[in-house]
């Protein structure tokens, strides 16, 4: 009875710090607004459009890409549509939130979206 209490105790330990560690790290969850922002791959998919200014994305970042993310969902409190960043994501990444007439996809067909996931 006792190796059983102490098993559970030391499984709801790691259960905790498994929590913690989780928040710790972080994650960006791309929300349904920065779905609907566009990833510009060329400082010329934004020529013909409106600034609404800089965002940022802070680390720490959970998985490679969680910096695209965060730079969606912050272009898209702005209100932008499309989003252009030349950051690597190394560190604290910086992009540009744009707002644009043209809908299409700002990638070449051949080489489709780049990955936010």
């Amino acid at each position: 009875m006792c190796t059983v209490a102490r098993d559970l105790r030391i499984a709801r330990s790691m259960k905790a710090y498994i929590s913690i560690a989780a928040l710790a790290l972080g994650c960006t969850t791309l929300s349904t607004q920065g779905d609907a922002v566009r990833w510009a791959d060329h400082r010329s998919g934004v020529a013909a459009c409106k600034s609404l200014g800089t965002v940022k994305a802070t680390p720490p970042y959970a998985m490679p890409d969680d910096w695209k993310d965060e730079l969606r969902n912050e272009a898209a409190k702005l209100g932008a549509d499309t989003v252009y960043a030349e950051s690597p994501g190394v560190g604290e990444a910086h992009g540009e939130a744009f707002v644009c007439t043209d809908r299409r996809p700002r990638y070449s067909q051949a080489s489709g979206p780049p990955s936010h996931r």
